[in-house]
């Protein structure tokens, strides 16, 4: 198993309670999928899988069902790891663009909110 599913797995078999009687089918069912996860666009979806299911049940009444963002952003990740935090991303909710930063991630050296938010769109 990647070391990086170890926080989500602690998570999930720490503080997961699924309600009625298919609280531990479905923690094993999590568990099992967890354990088969080889790269990053099984951890987005899986992860996605897992808090969309998670919102179902707590009638959350919003659709979270982001993969499709976070695997573009993988993507740009993947293309270039020094640029991929200068690409603009559309929020889910709003469909408003984000403003692109007035310098580029590897030349801004003040990560300041006033700075952040001092950008134009």
């Amino acid at each position: 198993m990647l070391e990086a599913n170890r926080f989500p797995r602690e998570k999930l078999e720490e503080n997961c309670e699924y309600r009625g009687t298919d609280s531990v089918q479905g923690l094993n069912f999590y568990r099992s999928r967890m354990n088969e996860l080889e790269g990053c666009t099984d951890q987005i979806n899986f992860q996605t899988d897992y808090l969309v299911d998670v919102a179902k049940e707590a009638n959350y009444g919003y659709d979270l069902d982001t993969a499709n963002e976070f695997h573009v952003w993988e993507q740009h990740k993947q293309d270039n790891i020094l640029t991929y935090r200068d690409q603009s991303y559309a929020s889910k909710f709003t469909g408003n663009k984000s403003p692109i930063h007035h310098t580029t991630w590897i030349k801004a050296l003040d990560d300041s909110k006033e700075t952040f938010l001092n950008t134009k769109q």
